[in-house]
């Protein structure tokens, strides 16, 4: 579908048929500032044809001739010399060793960095922790630990503490 602009272009050259003419017509009534236009571009295209008229030329073959000439003869010096073709290895050799490096690099760090089966649990990552030492502040509080391979839990006791109320359990 043709925009407005392109319908007014082609009523204003008259190269619009009478079928469309007739709906632009219609058209041409929401945009009543269109017809002024087309006047002036009317006037305009008139005074152009005649006060500007195209000059011809005597031997428009041997001007065109001219031109091509001169356009060869610029073509040598304005060329940029290629330099001759010498035959190369693969152009992306360090494209190809460079992938081949982080994959090596990526797989190194996956091998170390991530955890692996042992550290696992029922599809979600656990916690990893070794009580090392079991020592307490005072005397009189006895400390201990113990761990469960079926439920993968270590259980730190105190014994001796005083005692706390559950308001101040731990959330």
């Amino acid at each position: 579908m043709k925009s407005f602009e392109e319908k007014f272009t082609a009523w204003t050259d008259g190269t619009m048929s009478e079928p469309e003419c007739a709906a632009f017509q219609l058209e041409l009534r929401e945009h009543p500032e269109a017809a002024d236009e087309r006047l002036s571009a009317l006037h305009l295209g008139d005074f152009l044809r005649t006060h500007c008229a195209a000059v011809e030329l005597p031997n428009p073959e041997f001007f065109n001739q001219r031109i091509r000439r001169e356009i060869e003869e610029l073509s040598p010096e304005t060329a940029v010399s290629e330099p001759a073709e010498t035959p190369r290895r693969f152009p992306g050799w360090r494209l190809v060793w460079g992938g081949a490096l982080c994959l090596l690099a990526g797989a190194a760090l996956f091998q170390f960095a991530v955890p692996h089966g042992s550290y696992v649990s029922n599809g979600r990552d656990a916690y990893l922790a070794e009580v090392l030492e079991t020592r307490t502040g005072s005397d009189s509080i006895y400390a201990s630990s113990f761990h469960t391979t079926k439920n993968n839990v270590t259980v730190l006791w105190l014994d001796g503490l005083p005692y706390i109320p559950e308001t101040y359990a731990a959330q």
